[in-house]
């Protein structure tokens, strides 16, 4: 996998697949937890909220600093 920007001898210092797939690497020996893909879910809704709610943090200060430059 050719990643843009990667150097060559920095290629492999992180699981490809986590960034690719969202898939973390599990060891043989551990047994899944049953609930994961429900963790999985609840993680990812929670990150696109916090997304959310720094998109509108910006529009907030962008619409403070038109104001302050209309004043």
């Amino acid at each position: 996998m050719n990643v843009v920007g990667v150097r060559a001898s920095a290629r492999y210092c992180y699981d490809q697949r986590w960034i690719s797939e969202g898939v973390m690497a599990e060891f043989s020996c551990v047994e899944p937890e049953p609930n994961a893909a429900a963790k999985a879910r609840i993680m990812k809704t929670t990150n696109d909220l916090i997304a959310d709610l720094h998109g509108v943090m910006n529009v907030i200060e962008s619409v403070n600093r038109e104001i302050y430059i209309v004043q």
